[in-house]
């Protein structure tokens, strides 16, 4: 009997966003919301799995400026987009019993049970 399932892995794709303000510049505040992000990005789909994916592309989308008390300020939103394989651990359980059960008699014709128990490791390898 078992329980689980094999390990397998997928190819999974995630994004992640962020904005900035500030009255530089469009490049300067663009700059600081994509360096904001990692170049990485945990992945967890929630049916086990998991990984990281490396950043692939992004969208800078576009710099709005406005005045705000007398002052120019620049905003802008960006989205960095990672893709790569996640994996998925084997979570197979396998439950084995077996009894045996025997007569020994001996000289004076006196009759024994024995009961025996045995523990047995499986290993399982990939080929």
């Amino acid at each position: 009997m078992s329980s689980g399932s094999p390990a397998a892995t997928k190819e999974a794709s995630t994004s992640r966003s962020a904005s900035a303000s500030g009255e530089t510049s469009c490049d300067e505040v663009t700059d600081r919301a994509l360096n904001s992000l990692l170049n990485t990005a945990y992945y967890n789909d929630g049916d086990g799995f998991t990984g990281s994916l490396p950043f692939y592309s992004q969208n800078s989308g576009s710099c709005t400026r406005e005045v705000v008390n007398g002052r120019t300020v620049y905003r802008v939103s960006v989205v960095k987009y990672y893709r790569g394989v996640v994996s998925k651990s084997d979570t197979r359980e396998y439950k084995y019993s077996q009894s045996y059960s025997g007569t020994v008699y001996g000289q004076s014709q006196v009759s024994y049970t024995y009961y025996y128990a045995y523990t047995v490791t499986v290993t399982y390898e990939d080929n």
